[in-house]
């Protein structure tokens, strides 16, 4: 396939994954993709000319050189692949890093956060509502994605205030990421 028709598949791999059409499961050994919507008639909406077939093998070599580059591994690639890569899938370093912690870890990974909304009723009472609360369905998977056919889950229900003490407890928890971030990124500056 010659570069130009790469980068139209290429652009519309990057606009299914933007506009959440796609999303994209990093693990150690392996990539995977996940199509909210029926690619095959999306791909022939972009373009009448695109086949899922190729599509997939673009998405595929994208995602691999993805991988590559943020593991800094050897890469063999045209430089305008590479480069379409940082603009896009790697702008952001937040970005690089949640797909090298993915694609490194050795634990498992949060894939899927869902909740509802919960009421508890007196069982005296159904009309008098005597609780509120959030049913937190946690899907997680196995580091080695061809491990995992289907991903695990963690269900829990929390009060209001066991909700309050997580906010507070990840609030913390991204505070000290950010200080020990400034304080490397200050300490390296003044190495300099």
């Amino acid at each position: 396939m010659d570069l130009e028709r790469f980068m139209s598949y290429f652009d519309t791999l990057f606009t299914f994954y933007a506009s959440n059409q796609i999303s994209i499961r990093w693990k150690r050994n392996a990539m995977g993709i996940i199509s909210s919507v029926d690619l095959e008639s999306e791909l022939k909406q972009a373009d009448s000319s695109f086949s899922e077939e190729e599509f997939l093998d673009v998405a595929f070599e994208t995602l691999s050189l993805v991988k590559s580059i943020v593991m800094e591994e050897p890469i063999s690639a045209a430089q305008e692949k590479i480069e379409a890569v940082e603009k896009t899938f790697l702008k952001d370093k937040k970005d690089r890093e949640f797909i090298y912690i993915q694609c490194s870890t050795n634990l498992n990974s949060i894939d899927e956060i869902d909740y509802e909304v919960l009421t508890k009723r007196n069982e005296n009472n159904f009309n008098n509502v005597a609780a509120y609360s959030s049913l937190l369905n946690i899907k997680y998977s196995d580091p080695d994605i061809s491990r995992t056919e289907s991903p695990n889950k963690l269900v829990v229900e929390l009060s209001r205030k066991e909700i309050e003490v997580l906010i507070k407890d990840f609030q913390k928890i991204l505070e000290t990421l950010n200080d020990l971030e400034r304080k490397e990124s200050h300490d390296h500056g003044s190495n300099s």
